[in-house]
């Protein structure tokens, strides 16, 4: 006899409030498919079972079919989950189907298994575009001329960083990068029904550019779209941003892009901040995912508008306007030259506040994913530049092996940099499926983020 009792998230049809359940050479229901993107996590039967089965398992759950053998022994216990495809997400039941045969002879069964009420957000893909426009350092030796192209990558780790044209704009380059991620199937565009786009150059001060990228991507009219005006730590920002909208049931496909063109507000002969910047732009996919593990977060956030000073372009805005005046360019400290209308970065107090805020808002974040530093396997920071990555890294004591540097070809590409490194770590197979990952974003502002992440994409 087979009896199954229904745990928190699973209601079987018959049989479904029974006590302890036992079965007598018999193959534990539920098969899990390990190789699906998801799955229904926590399905929450318990089952236990006695003698030795001896069957195969046999499952269609949403299309998927799955054979799988159930663990020998005279005694045990399952707790099993149910593989389904990332994009049946939104589906609220399977039906399970499978075939057995034990010390009872052969049996089938079907049930319909309701999947976890509890909404979690997942990371369901990335995709990164770069612009064609490329800045190398032996192109910036020769127009700055006392510096050479290995003293740039010895200071900032960065041999070359890519530059939108002329006409080029951030929304364009966030329009690439989501059109790559819709090229690999995992979601069509009428799937989003939220786009946050998180940019420090926008095309226009109104409309918010992520309303005319909606038009451009093909979203649907329903869908909701929000700039948000962030840098360096834009990305974990969005993402926080981006799960609330999921969990709290507003959205259940989230696009977050995230495109800079940094390049437009920098000086030519401004050496300290040229030698930094490169354009990108990002696309990540955050979905609703059933089951009780947090996919994203905890979250630590902080913000001290006091150091706004010492990352801005100080005219543009409706503070202060642009005029004739603000455009004449003098030269500063070190021999570089910038206008009002360019950005300004003051390097050192910028170093400061990383190296005091980011080892304190990391140890924040350990307290409250109740770990350590050795339950993290990947650590993502945002990519400022090799230098002041490196002493991050000692500063935390994270070896080497389990940190990532990686802006050598692209630059500081600002809300970018994260995804970015994301999207190569997965596709170079440094992070893969599963393993829990520490993103730390940190800068303009004065303003910083972090997060733990599962890997699901």
């Amino acid at each position: 006899m087979l009896i199954v009792a229904g745990g928190r998230h699973a209601q079987p049809l018959h049989e479904s409030n029974r006590g302890p359940q036992t079965l007598q050479g018999a193959c534990p229901p539920t098969p899990r498919r390990p190789d699906a993107p998801n799955d229904f996590c926590g399905v929450g039967l318990r089952l236990r079972f006695t003698g030795a089965p001896q069957c195969r398992r046999r499952a269609t759950v949403d299309g998927v079919r799955a054979t799988l053998r159930p663990p020998l022994g005279d005694e045990g216990t399952c707790e099993p989950q149910v593989g389904t495809w990332l994009m049946s997400s939104a589906l609220r039941y399977a039906t399970c189907t499978w075939q057995s045969s034990g010390a009872k002879g052969p049996w089938v069964e079907e049930y319909v298994m309701r999947k976890g009420e509890r909404r979690t957000a997942a990371i369901a893909a990335i995709a990164a575009h770069l612009p064609a426009g490329e800045l190398t350092n032996e192109d910036l030796a020769g127009e700055l001329g006392d510096w050479t192209a290995e003293k740039i990558f010895d200071k900032t780790g960065i041999r070359s960083r890519r530059v939108s044209a002329a006409e080029e704009c951030a929304s364009d380059l966030g329009v690439a990068a989501a059109q790559r991620l819709f090229e690999t199937r995992v979601c069509a565009p009428g799937a989003v029904d939220f786009l946050i786009f998180c940019t420090q150059s926008p095309d226009y001060f109104l409309p918010a550019t992520a309303c005319t990228m909606q038009a451009r991507l093909g979203l649907r009219t329903s869908c909701g779209a929000v700039d948000i005006n962030q840098g360096c730590s834009g990305f974990v920002y969005g993402l926080a941003l981006a799960k609330s909208l999921v969990e709290a049931g507003t959205a259940s496909c989230v696009l977050l892009v995230t495109a800079d063109t940094y390049s437009k507000f920098l000086h030519p002969r401004d050496r300290s901040v040229r030698t930094i910047f490169g354009d990108g732009a990002a696309a990540t996919l955050v979905v609703h995912s059933d089951g009780d593990e947090e996919l994203i977060g905890p979250f630590v956030l902080g913000t001290d508008g006091r150091g706004a000073r010492n990352l801005i372009v100080p005219v543009g805005g409706l503070r202060r306007r642009p005029s004739s005046e603000t455009a004449v360019a003098r030269e500063a400290e070190g021999g570089n030259w910038r206008s009002d209308q360019n950005l300004f970065m003051n390097g050192a107090e910028i170093f400061n506040f990383t190296l005091s805020t980011v080892p304190l808002a990391v140890q924040q974040l350990l307290e409250k994913a109740n770990g350590g530093l050795h339950r993290v396997d990947y650590f993502v920071f945002h990519q400022a530049n090799r230098f002041m990555l490196e002493r991050l890294r000692d500063k935390l004591k994270i070896v080497p092996e389990k940190f990532l540097i990686d802006l050598e070809d692209c630059g500081n590409t600002v809300s970018s940099t994260i995804p970015l490194a994301l999207e190569r770590a997965r596709r170079g197979g440094k992070i893969t499926s599963g393993q829990r990952v520490m993103l730390v974003g940190f800068g303009v502002g004065y303003s910083w983020a972090a997060a733990m992440i599962r890997v699901s994409f």
